[in-house]
């Protein structure tokens, strides 16, 4: 959640990694303005430019406490993907970038930013994201920065993550409980083998 009285504003920059959290890679324009994966194609220097979700709603990223060795999922409902991407233009902070949420870097801007209304007709189809969920957060960045390109054109770089300051909602530990206990035989094969996995890796 996104509290504006007490300080939780939001997204304060956009970090451009290699493994993105909720796993879409972004695109490229080449020359005759279609689309490619960054990762697979040559580009064209003179554009350089690239489009990707920032943040789908309702999407579950699976996370792991150490300290406690509990695992739990993190997710961002449409109002709050929203809030989050009104903020960051609100409060000016299209020009704020990482590379892997540690070196802040210059010459990235986002010169476009628009919500999915509708998967079918949004024009982040056209860019070959037709399985987006409604509400997403679509963004579009110039990328200006000459060491910055390299590395996405080596696919050291190829996704992107938010960075920010937000609150947490927790579902409280007797409904937990209580979930497991009335967990369907899928459910329960899924607990054992999918999560195990994404715990392990």
């Amino acid at each position: 959640l996104i509290d504006e009285a007490n300080g939780a504003f939001g997204v304060e920059a956009i970090s451009l990694v290699s493994e993105s959290a909720i796993e879409v890679n972004w695109v490229a324009f080449n020359k005759q303005g279609r689309t490619q994966a960054i990762h697979l194609a040559a580009l064209d220097e003179e554009q350089r430019t690239i489009v990707g979700p920032a943040l789908i709603p309702d999407l579950k990223i699976v996370r792991f406490d150490k300290e406690t060795d509990e695992e739990y999922d993190v997710f961002f409902s449409k109002e709050t993907v929203k809030q989050a991407s009104e903020l960051f233009l609100k409060t000016h902070r299209t020009n704020n970038h990482t590379l892997e949420h540690a070196e802040p870097v210059q010459g990235v801007h986002v010169v476009e930013s628009w919500l999915v209304q509708d998967p079918k007709v949004d024009k982040a189809s056209l860019y070959g994201f037709g399985d987006i969920a409604e509400g997403t957060w679509m963004v579009r960045a110039k990328v200006e920065n000459d060491e910055v390109w390299q590395k996405i054109k080596a696919g050291e770089a190829r996704g992107l993550s938010i960075e920010g300051y937000f609150i947490d909602s927790v579902v409280s530990m007797s409904k937990a409980k209580k979930a497991k206990k009335d967990k369907t035989m899928l459910q329960a094969i899924y607990d054992a083998v999918v999560r195990k996995f994404y715990k392990e890796a």
